[in-house]
């Protein structure tokens, strides 16, 4: 599906291109006084399109810096639904299992409510919905329905807090268990309130539109001044440059508003579907067998053995191999004697040094200190100084 302005001007080109060669073949002295006319100077036209260029390839950045935080937002909050649910099932367990079920549906329920007024979708229906499927009874679509779209998410996250809270109290969880999880749910909820006020501050009106007049004057200049020219290349430049002009006005519009249907949207049916079904996974599913096994399993686990990962079979794959690092030794190495301090000698030997000499040798690196010990120092080295008298007081 191709672009009407994109076709539009690129047909204007051709009509140009066509007149002017026909002009050209058979009139050339009346083209070039219509040349003159009507004609423009290429470095005219180079001003308007390093200002065109530079607003789009900004407004393009803008869109693409959007995009990504609102993709990253609407990850985190699947994340969070999801460590919310393992959360209380690692705390509350089996024995309220009705509270983990009911805390499920209504974290599930306020995302797609959020994600559902995102999209642009009637709130109404949704409802109608839900409680048609049976994800709503009477008391809570009734209750949902006294409030604005934009309170009901909140709202379901209310639910779900008073819930867990009480999942909390009757499993005998302590404070230390709960303020991790209520740090999850406000970072939940803070998830959602930044995506809401994101699509609800979109590129300003004026920019935006005074970016989309600039394009237009470019293309038809460009339409013109290529269109003039006598070379057969002029319609397929024109083209290409054309074609990503417009094509980065309408991919930068697609970015600005990810919750759509167009091609670089996001999956949230897709998203939405998976976070159901692994949060129902984490509620409901069992371990393999009951306690009984996992127990029988854990007294008869045996020590983890490494070969077993390294026979496996992409493990064996030579191009994982290619830049593996070499692995560490198992035994350190023997440390190499390495002189502290260069030595010169005619032999070039420090064995030959004698104990006077070794010793002179450590006091020219380390000074005159605990090593040196009365008089006792090398011949080469001047005799130590004696400490200066105490001068008294010259009063």
């Amino acid at each position: 599906e191709g672009s009407f302005e994109f076709w539009f001007f690129f047909v204007i080109h051709l009509l140009v291109f066509g007149v002017s060669h026909c002009y050209r073949r058979f009139d050339v002295d009346e083209f070039k006084e219509h040349e003159k006319t009507f004609g423009l100077d290429w470095h005219s036209v180079n001003v308007i399109s390093g200002i065109t260029t530079f607003f789009e390839v900004f407004y393009a950045n803008q869109c693409y810096a959007r995009y990504l935080f609102l993709y990253k937002k609407a990850n985190n909050a699947f994340t969070g639904v999801h460590d919310l649910c393992l959360y209380l099932r690692m705390f509350v367990g089996d024995t309220e299992r009705g509270y983990s079920r009911l805390c499920a549906r209504y974290v599930i329920l306020a995302i797609m409510l959020h994600l559902n007024q995102v999209r642009g979708r009637d709130p109404e229906a949704d409802l109608e919905e839900f409680s048609a499927l049976g994800y709503l009874q009477d008391l809570e679509l009734s209750t949902l329905r006294k409030l604005p779209p934009d309170y009901r998410p909140g709202l379901v996250l209310t639910w779900f807090a008073a819930v867990s809270e009480q999942a909390f109290h009757h499993s005998g969880s302590t404070a230390k268990v709960l303020r991790p999880f209520h740090q999850k749910m406000v970072q939940l909820h803070n998830n959602l309130k930044d995506i809401t006020d994101t699509m609800k501050l979109p590129v300003p009106f004026q920019y935006f539109h005074l970016l989309c007049t600039m394009v237009i004057m470019n293309l038809l200049l460009w339409a013109s001044m290529m269109g003039m020219t006598n070379s057969f290349y002029s319609p397929f430049i024109y083209f290409c440059s054309s074609f990503i002009f417009v094509g980065m006005m309408e991919l930068s519009s697609a970015m600005a508003d990810p919750f759509g249907d167009d091609e670089v949207d996001f999956p949230v049916d897709d998203w939405i579907r998976r976070c159901a079904g692994l949060v129902v996974e984490v509620t409901e599913r069992d371990y393999p067998g009951g306690q009984e096994m996992m127990d029988t399993i854990a007294l008869g686990e045996e020590r983890i053995d490494l070969s077993v990962i390294r026979n496996l079979s992409f493990m064996q794959d030579p191009q994982h191999h290619h830049d593996a690092k070499p692995e560490a030794p198992t035994t350190m190495p023997k440390p190499v004697p390495f002189p502290l301090y260069p030595v010169y000698r005619e032999d070039s030997s420090l064995s030959s040094l004698s104990q006077g000499e070794t010793r002179g040798l450590l006091v020219r690196i380390l000074g005159r200190g605990p090593l040196q010990r009365g008089n006792d120092h090398h011949p080469d080295l001047p005799p130590p100084r004696a400490p200066r008298p105490e001068r008294g007081c010259p009063l």
